[in-house]
């Protein structure tokens, strides 16, 4: 699926993505197209990053990246572990877990409210 853009803002951006991958407008205005597991940010892009949510330093790495919102992308989105949703919220951290699609779309309404947001696809 495409996503228009009124406007490049200067973030990494979400243009396209699909099952399989998803392609970005980096800040230096490249296109890359991304599969597999990544961490964006509106500043930053971590690839072939994955995360366990099952590790306690996995777990750390996120919290040490100081998010206002972390968005999880994730076919299971309610079998999402309770006690590590809680602990992200007791560092201030919102946790929304969703589909490809929806966290994409998510993402790029956020960035463009100028929130701190990061997404977490795993493959």
């Amino acid at each position: 699926m495409n996503i228009n853009l009124e406007a490049s803002s200067g973030n990494n951006e979400i243009v396209s993505y699909d099952d399989n991958q998803v392609v970005i407008r980096t800040i230096s205005k490249q296109q890359l197209s991304l599969k597999g597991s990544f961490i964006l940010s509106s500043s930053k892009l971590l690839q072939d990053k994955s995360i366990s949510f099952e590790l306690s330093e996995d777990i750390g790495f996120l919290i040490n990246l100081k998010p206002e919102v972390l968005i999880i992308s994730s076919n299971e989105a309610d079998k999402f572990p309770y006690k590590v949703r809680s602990l992200f919220e007791s560092h201030a951290i919102g946790v929304e877990v969703m589909k490809m699609g929806p966290a994409c779309r998510t993402y790029n309404l956020l960035i463009s409210e100028q929130r701190d947001v990061y997404l977490v696809i795993q493959s």
